[in-house]
């Protein structure tokens, strides 16, 4: 069942069980669904993004200090993004409300996907995922969001401003000074990996 002539579904992962909602909106409600080879793909594409960038921030880290693993993620996160984007024939980035690098602002969906997240967590009812199935220019398309949450790795760069390395303070000052990613405490939900995958 549409409303005003489209179909918007979308499925939310909580700890592994799909929950399908009915959303009621102006004029009648739409019932949602979801596709399994999609949701395992944004998983996937989601999955090795995270994993692979954490990897290399730790590496970086032990080897070289806070501010040699904060240079992965200002020079090093867009490069692996597309190697997993051409990988898995996917668009997958990190955004955020609060951001550190401009370029990763969030888009019209994104945003609002990111205000009903970051509500839900400061419920403590954060899902592990979700799924939407949209028409975007034309097409339709699947669209994925992993949570990403605050951990010990993540303040280094991210905390608050008492917690962060005095060089990397000073990194931050210089590269993004418009700066809004700080100030999290471990466990604070800070955005998503983002992924749109074109429908088959």
């Amino acid at each position: 069942m549409a409303s005003n002539g489209s179909a918007d579904r979308r499925v939310a992962m909580r700890t592994g069980v799909v929950v399908v909602f009915l959303l009621l909106a102006a004029g009648g409600g739409t019932v949602q669904a979801y596709d399994e080879a999609a949701l395992s793909k944004g998983r996937v594409a989601a999955s090795a993004l995270d994993e692979m960038l954490r990897a290399r921030m730790s590496r970086s880290l032990k080897d070289s200090g806070p501010a040699a693993a904060m240079l992965v993620c200002a020079y090093q996160a867009q490069a692996l993004a597309d190697e997993v984007a051409s990988k898995e024939g996917v668009t997958v980035r990190r955004t955020s409300l609060k951001l550190r690098n401009p370029e990763n602002a969030p888009d019209a969906y994104e945003k609002e996907l990111l205000a009903r997240l970051s509500a839900r967590a400061r419920e403590g009812d954060l899902p592990d995922e979700s799924l939407d199935e949209r028409r975007e220019n034309g097409r339709k398309v699947y669209r994925y969001a992993k949570p990403l949450v605050a951990s010990p790795l993540c303040l280094t760069c991210h905390g608050r401003a008492e917690e962060i390395p005095e060089e990397v303070r000073k990194m931050l000052e210089t590269r993004y000074p418009e700066d809004a990613a700080t100030g999290y405490g471990d466990g604070d939900f800070l955005g998503i990996v983002s992924v749109v995958i074109p429908a088959e």
